[in-house]
């Protein structure tokens, strides 16, 4: 626990050893190093918070996370947010082991005199027999070969309208047009993909199709009923630009229109 606070009090410096990331990234649990974040307090005038963005079942209990952290000095008004932090922290969990975990520094930068923030890998790690037996559940579940790259994506967002104007999200005019065309290898791929919002996509493509009578083997039905129960929550894009659904809420009756013509349809989908 002392090597854990050891990393977080070093946080803010450019100068912090590799043994400090370590000793921080390298602990099995957990629960420790959310403690750690928690409890770190590193002196009167600088206050620390952290928040989770998001925290989503992968599959067979291994769960993506995203934590953002950040220590703002002599501000007690400053807040946290995905646009305002000094870390960011990918993970791969199983319960309470840590499997796999990214360190990422926020670094400001000034292009065309615009200033912006770019993240610089600092620390990466993982644990070997946990993280080869989530690749296998994955493999096993889905007949798809996990790439760990595929997860932590937050720009794709489910939703049927986004803002006060109700546009559809590209991804949603995709799937419209790949159930038009009966497209359904295409969107059995986007079943099996790892971002969580795709494989939404792609789960309520293909239960259009069924309602289309276009039939679907036990196998992917299988893969339907496990995507549709998975924990957590996805990004959605509604009148709100910010906002998040657990996937148990999600109301999937399709509000598609396939009366487009073909050429288009193809062409949407190529986007």
């Amino acid at each position: 626990m002392k090597q854990l606070f050891f990393f977080i009090l070093c946080l803010s410096f450019i100068s912090c050893n590799k043994r400090g990331i370590e000793n921080y990234c390298d602990s099995s649990s957990y629960s420790e190093l959310i403690e750690a974040i928690e409890n770190e307090k590193p002196s009167s005038n600088i206050h620390s918070q952290y928040f989770t963005l998001i925290e989503r079942e992968i599959v067979a209990n291994f769960h993506e996370e995203i934590i953002y952290y950040a220590r703002f000095m002599n501000d007690p008004y400053a807040t946290l947010d995905a646009t305002n932090f000094d870390y960011k922290i990918h993970l791969i969990k199983k319960n309470n082991q840590i499997a796999y975990i990214q360190l990422f520094k926020s670094i400001p930068v000034e292009e065309n005199n615009v200033w912006t923030r770019k993240l610089e890998l600092v620390y990466d790690n993982k644990n070997t027999s946990l993280f080869n037996e989530m690749i296998y559940n994955y493999n096993h579940m889905f007949d798809y070969d996990l790439n760990v790259q595929e997860l932590f994506q937050t720009d794709v967002k489910y939703g049927k309208g986004c803002g006060f104007a109700v546009t559809l999200p590209q991804k949603r005019k995709q799937m419209n047009a790949l159930v038009a065309l009966n497209k359904k290898e295409e969107l059995i791929n986007w079943l099996v993909f790892p971002n969580v919002e795709t494989q939404i996509y792609g789960l309520e493509g293909l239960k259009v199709l069924q309602r289309k009578n276009v039939k679907i083997s036990e196998k992917i039905q299988k893969i339907m009923d496990y995507v549709e129960g998975k924990k957590g929550k996805v990004f959605t894009c509604s009148v709100f630009e910010k906002s998040m659904k657990k996937i148990s809420e999600i109301d999937f009756d399709s509000n598609a229109k396939w009366t487009f013509d073909k050429k288009y349809l193809e062409d949407v989908i190529d986007r």
